[in-house]
């Protein structure tokens, strides 16, 4: 009810509640009870506001996440197929080295035969040179037979295109005092080290130790003092023996023939 329309009574029941305030006092406490509620008002409305605009950012954050996770299923999937369709590629690779492997293990005789006869074949034309060469008097009958053996250690291309007799005999001449004079300096001779060589060789390729079962050790060795009469007795022993001695200094490299997993110049001595 207006202030314009307060009866009188209604006036004095208000001044009695009020202990005798003043109607003016009355619409002071009115006014601002209204301003009160037009600042909750007006504050609902920016909440509301606020709200509904956080209601919409949440709504575009929960469509870019489903967005998001419909992405990630696709690239899933495509990461899926792909990991399926590598193990297809493994399991068909291992099937066709378990082809290739089996062939080979079906055609290793055969090939092995094929190499024995091309050797045979070489072999027998390389000593068809020698001899020739050794009728011709080019070389000699010892020279000839250290060929033969040569041939027979598989080193038959030394000798199978030599020129005819009378062609470069001199270079002939040469190769053939080479070859003594290395056959003379290794133990078992040419055909020893070729034998020596190709073993080593094979023991690398199928992880063969030669040295398994050698223990290295490390001499305990003298210490000599200058001069006196121990040490001129070493020193004369020592002169003896310099010429059957000799001294090898490894150039690098690791020493994996030999069962040695460092550099060969580490290898204990």
């Amino acid at each position: 009810v207006s202030h314009n329309t307060t009866s009188t009574c209604e006036l004095g029941a208000m001044q009695w509640l009020t202990g005798g305030a003043s109607v003016d006092q009355d619409d002071d406490v009115v006014e601002a009870s209204n301003k009160v509620i037009e600042e909750l008002v007006d504050q609902r409305e920016i909440l509301q506001k606020s709200l509904t605009s956080h209601t919409k950012s949440f709504e575009k954050l929960e469509a870019r996440v489903s967005q998001l996770q419909v992405e990630y299923d696709a690239e899933k999937a495509e990461v899926e197929a792909t990991a399926e369709l590598l193990r297809k590629q493994d399991a068909a690779m291992k099937e066709s080295l378990t082809i290739v492997q089996e062939l080979q293990a079906a055609t290793a005789p055969f090939e092995n035969l094929l190499a024995r006869d091309a050797n045979s074949a070489n072999a027998a034309a390389a000593s068809a040179v020698v001899q020739a060469h050794a009728g011709g008097g080019v070389i000699s009958a010892a020279e000839a037979a250290a060929a033969e053996g040569l041939i027979a250690a598989g080193q038959a291309h030394l000798f199978m295109d030599w020129p005819a007799v009378g062609s470069r005999d001199s270079d002939k001449r040469r190769l053939m005092a080479q070859i003594a004079t290395i056959d003379a300096g290794y133990p078992g001779g040419l055909c020893g080290y070729i034998h020596n060589a190709k073993q080593l060789l094979e023991d690398s390729r199928v992880g063969r130790n030669p040295l398994a079962g050698w223990t290295p050790s490390v001499p305990a060795g003298s210490t000599l003092a200058y001069g006196d009469a121990e040490f001129v007795q070493c020193e004369e022993a020592g002169a003896a023996e310099a010429g059957r001695a000799a001294f090898v200094l490894v150039a690098g490299g690791l020493g994996e023939r030999l069962g040695y997993s460092g550099i060969k110049v580490a290898l204990p001595t």
